[in-house]
């Protein structure tokens, strides 16, 4: 009877191994999904006005294929855009595509559908901008939603004076196939010190330009609760330029009080110029949830158009806002 209940108990013991064992395995093949919100409160002052929006809603699922290649895909649920009362939300494919790695010495090969890095910020999700959307100068050139096609990326890493980062995209692009170039070059000045130098070019019906750069100093030991830092881009078409200047400093793990100015100049019109100034407050409750208040003026051919703007951005998951 002993050795009848030891087997019994060794089989049971067999049996729920081999099911966790499987159920672990299954697990371990899922991806890993966050999710994202991002709410506004705006007060438009021309109006006097107060409304609350939706502004997405943003799935990700990310994981490793194999030990060659890895997927990533965003998804985002937006408002569209209607003179309708009732609220509609439409989703849409931000990004999808696969990685692979190791196909040479720091060369890493994309294919699918992704955001591009012209600038620094063209890259980013948009809950992930320090200011409120993507540059006034990106949102000129390529629309609300910056630039993104669909096509082969190749990333090439390499040390000369510093890190150095070259990118080379093979793109569809409102139709056609395009190319787009982006050089990076970072280092260290000192331990506390970064430094970061970009330049970007792109190929469509008329040729665009880009420089970017970036100033960090982050007190040694103290990154989590200290920082300064000076960003700007700057962007050119035939016959258009503009740019963007930031300042942004951290005072507690938790605080940062930044501000911006950006300029667009359309050549073809003799006064047609935009400036926006903003300042921005930023409070992070917890890792999950972000409280971003946006103080904005926009200056069109004389016209003012102040607002101020109450973001909320809250999110769970492995990847929780991550820039992209």
């Amino acid at each position: 009877m002993k050795n009848l209940f030891l087997f019994l108990l060794s089989f049971s013991a067999f049996v729920f191994s081999q099911q966790y064992g499987s159920e672990r395995v299954q697990w371990q093949l899922n991806p890993e999904i966050s999710v994202l919100g991002d709410f506004f409160v705006n007060y438009f002052d021309e109006n006097n006005k107060t409304e609350a929006e939706m502004k997405e809603v943003e799935l990700s699922f990310q994981t490793p294929l194999d030990p060659f290649s890895r997927m990533k895909v965003f998804l985002g649920i937006h408002k569209e855009d209607t003179e309708e009362e009732e609220e509609h939300y439409h989703l849409d494919l931000e990004e999808a595509y696969v990685t692979w790695v190791g196909l040479g010495p720091n060369i890493s090969l994309d294919a699918g559908k992704f955001k591009t890095p012209f600038g620094v910020y063209n890259r980013w999700h948009p809950h992930a901008l320090p200011i409120l959307e993507y540059p006034l100068y990106i949102r000129k050139f390529f629309g609300d939603e910056g630039l993104s096609g669909t096509g082969f990326s190749a990333n090439y890493l390499f040390s000369a004076i510093g890190t150095n980062e070259v990118t080379l995209q093979g793109l569809s692009y409102d139709g056609d196939n395009e190319l787009l170039g982006h050089f990076k070059s970072y280092f260290d000045i000192t331990p506390e010190t970064y430094f970061e130098l970009g330049i970007s070019y792109f190929s469509k019906d008329k040729k665009f330009y880009g420089a970017d750069f970036t100033f960090l100093y982050e007190p040694s030991g103290k990154a989590k609760w200290s920082h300064f830092q000076i960003h700007s881009e700057w962007g050119k078409s035939d016959k258009n330029y503009g740019y963007l200047f930031l300042l942004e400093k951290k005072f507690t793990q938790r605080l940062t009080i930044g501000g911006s100015y950006e300029y667009f100049k359309e050549r073809e019109e003799i006064n047609s110029s935009t400036k926006s100034y903003s300042g921005i407050l930023t409070f992070w409750q917890s890792e999950f949830v972000r409280f971003r208040l946006h103080l904005i003026e926009e200056n069109f051919e004389g016209m003012k158009d102040k607002k101020a703007i109450l973001q909320i951005t809250f999110a769970a998951g492995p990847h929780k806002h991550e820039e992209y």
